[in-house]
């Protein structure tokens, strides 16, 4: 009797800990995770709100130190889906170099890697976003 409860607890928690981790979001899941909603990284300078237009095209604003670490208040740029990634192109920002993220989605949190090894998670708020992708709180970003 007690190695069935003590087997059917093993298999509980190793359930638990597949269902745990964060999900890989792909194409159209990817679209509309973005599609008019707003991402809220966070970084090391503050936060940055970055609008994901269904159009294509995206915008942000920054301010105090991240505002001068980017090297303005604001920018414009376009978005979209490349299989499984999510890529973007400012017109000043970061370079205005195109960067590709791969994108998971754990609750209210989502976790990205860039291309060059750059990752963090980030935050959504939007028009119809789904409850568990309201805005909670950032963590920071940081270099693999």
């Amino acid at each position: 009797m007690r190695r069935a409860i003590f087997s059917a607890l093993i298999i509980a928690a190793t359930a638990a800990t597949a269902h745990a981790e964060p999900a890989s979001l792909h194409g159209d899941a990817l679209r509309q995770l973005a599609a008019g909603r707003t991402v809220h990284l966070h970084s090391p300078y503050g936060v940055l709100p970055v609008s994901f237009n269904a159009d294509g095209t995206l915008s942000g604003r920054a301010s105090g130190a991240l505002a001068a670490y980017l090297g303005s208040a604001s920018d414009r740029g376009r978005w979209s889906v490349k299989g499984n990634r999510i890529c973007q192109t400012f017109v000043k920002w970061f370079d205005a170099a195109t960067h590709c993220l791969q994108v998971r989605q754990d609750g209210r949190r989502i976790h990205w890697q860039r291309d060059d090894g750059l990752s963090g998670t980030a935050t959504i708020s939007g028009n119809g976003a789904p409850r568990e992708t309201q805005p909670a709180r950032a963590a920071a970003i940081s270099r693999r």
